[in-house]
């Protein structure tokens, strides 16, 4: 089932901790949910900003959800460590067009110059 994370951590609280595997082209997706469907737990897919726009972020939205909807288990997509707004603003375009959710939440990192790196979990869009 697609879900979002807020979704998906609340209905594995205290049953332990959700892995979360990087996708790096599409032969990887059938493979990673397999897995967790052997296991009987949900996953989280992250893609990089690189990936999706290599794979192209609406076949990629395509195929995990397509992946997800026929699946035993929860499957949330995350886009991981986006480093400028820019990009966050086209990320969120996709969620509001159509008034469909797209990527399920992102996650921002500050340059490698900056002391810090953080993250922003945003899930109720």
């Amino acid at each position: 089932m697609y879900k979002n994370l807020i979704e998906l951590f609340k209905e594995n609280e205290g049953k332990g901790a959700v892995g979360a595997f990087n996708l790096h082209c599409f032969e990887m997706l059938p493979a990673m949910i397999q897995a967790a469907e052997e296991l009987n737990v949900p996953i989280i897919i992250q893609t990089s900003l690189g990936t999706a726009e290599y794979i192209g972020f609406e076949p990629l939205i395509a195929a995990v959800k397509a992946l997800a909807e026929k699946s035993s288990v929860n499957v949330a997509l995350h886009m991981d460590h986006c480093k400028s707004v820019s990009n966050l603003h086209r990320i969120w375009r996709l969620w509001v067009r159509n008034n469909k959710r797209k990527y399920q939440s992102y996650g921002k990192s500050r340059s490698r110059c900056d002391r810090d790196r953080y993250s922003i979990l945003r899930s109720d869009c």
